[in-house]
């Protein structure tokens, strides 16, 4: 595990005025989230299949753009689980683009599926972290140990590429994987930062992970004052 320097290392994430944090970033709170962030155990509810190889030619996938809480998503589905989440940030027709590129021998179709639903579910009620969800990833070995190791990070928890990895000479191996992610939020690996507290490379942009963190960050402290008044 790395050595963080203190107050010398962590400083207030890069923000924008539209976006209300309430001090969720403050320098004390970066690092008791990083430091005090447990990792879950596994999640049963999880299901993992690789991919043996690259989708075979003529193999159907199936796709939706769908809204959800957290935004407008291209979800898109084989006939074992979610093969690909991501946020469409307003242009549907790339995120298409970028779906058909990462499986360029498929077949898609646009179709609601049942494993979509599982996912929209999720998607919607982020907080509930034990509904079920089947992914049917495309990767490596070391991505996939890289992209389990993501779902073992608590909502609204942080960690950075070397607490992740285990060490900080595979730092950086981890920061590719975690960039390959193909899964956006499911799979979280917005909640990955740099030692210093900082990130910058998220696939779908560093303004929608400053959303996705503030959300979660103030869903966790209205939760706790509520928790105060009922005690």
């Amino acid at each position: 595990m790395e050595t963080i320097n203190d107050e010398a290392i962590f400083t207030v994430f890069p923000l924008t005025d539209n976006v209300d944090l309430n001090d969720c970033f403050d320098v004390k709170t970066i690092k008791e989230k990083i430091f005090n962030t447990i990792f879950k155990k596994v999640n049963e509810n999880i299901v993992i299949e690789k991919m043996e190889s690259p989708l075979a030619a003529h193999t159907t996938i199936n796709y939706q753009v769908a809204d959800t809480l957290l935004g407008e998503i291209m979800l898109a589905s084989t006939n074992k689980g979610i093969c690909y989440a991501g946020f469409t940030n307003g242009n549907p027709n790339a995120s298409l683009q970028d779906l058909q590129s990462r499986f360029s021998k498929a077949i898609f179709i646009k179709k609601a599926a049942v494993f979509q639903q599982e996912a929209l579910a999720r998607f919607n009620r982020p907080q509930e972290e034990n509904l079920p969800l089947h992914l049917h990833l495309q990767g490596t070995e070391f991505q996939i140990s890289i992209w389990r190791k993501l779902l073992k990070i608590p909502y609204g928890g942080l960690t950075t590429y070397a607490q992740l990895g285990g060490n900080t000479k595979i730092a950086r191996a981890v920061g590719g994987a975690v960039g390959d992610n193909p899964i956006c939020y499911l799979i979280p690996c917005h909640r990955v930062v740099r030692s210093n507290g900082r990130f910058y490379g998220y696939f779908w942009g560093n303004e929608q992970k400053k959303r996705l963190l503030a959300m979660e960050a103030n869903a966790l402290k209205h939760t706790n004052e509520y928790s105060k008044k009922r005690v």
